[in-house]
């Protein structure tokens, strides 16, 4: 009894102590703690961006850089001007994957059909694929309009250039092939590259210009 008096005696001054620990002061300097108001500190920053000028700059810098990738897209990757000519077809033909039906539900095509859309219409058009910093390969363009039939149109397609620079030159509508699409479906590795319908198939070829 006597030993579980004096352990809870034991306890009790321990307990005593740590609970009146004493109050030691602060040292150094000492700041309040407060929140930045962030709406606030950035209409400040704009204000002063403002101010300056520089937001304006800015402003002038982000859209040269809009007008620049939209007038010169990304070059396609991996195509160069042709050192020797090549030829070769391309079968449009697809695989339906499902029935496809017309307006009134009726099914044209069932999944499984294979379909060539050369079969059931003309393409009265040739792609011509260009590098539009190339002034060679569009000097050889506008001598092709000279000489081409006139009832299919020769429609050209930057593989890399400037769309607006390319325009004035030919004198006609440009188009880009932006992420190599058609220049990839069509194996096209080199150009100037025409692509035109012979039949039911897509004759390709790559042009050396001399």
């Amino acid at each position: 009894m006597k030993k579980n008096l004096m352990i809870f005696s034991c306890f009790l001054m321990v307990a005593s102590s740590t609970v009146s620990a004493e109050n030691l002061g602060s040292f150094g300097r000492t700041w309040v703690i407060q929140e930045i108001n962030f709406m606030g500190w950035l209409q400040d920053h704009l204000k002063s961006r403002v101010q300056d000028g520089s937001w304006a700059r800015l402003q002038k810098d982000f859209q040269k850089r809009v007008e620049k990738s939209v007038d010169r897209p990304m070059p396609v990757g991996g195509i160069t001007p042709a050192r020797s000519a090549r030829h070769w077809k391309y079968d449009p033909s697809i695989t339906v994957p499902y029935d496809l039906t017309d307006s009134a539900g009726r099914v044209f095509a069932s999944a499984g059909t294979t379909v060539n859309p050369l079969r059931q219409i003309a393409w009265h058009q040739r792609l011509v694929f260009l590098d539009g910093d190339q002034p060679g390969q569009m000097e050889w363009f506008l001598r092709r309009q000279i000489q081409k039939n006139a009832l299919i149109a020769d429609r050209p397609v930057l593989v890399k250039g400037s769309i607006v620079e390319a325009q004035k030159k030919l004198n006609q509508r440009v188009w880009f092939d932006q992420g190599g699409n058609l220049t990839h479906k069509f194996s096209i590795e080199c150009t100037p590259a025409v692509v035109q319908q012979a039949g039911d198939m897509l004759e390709i070829e790559e042009v050396v210009v001399r």
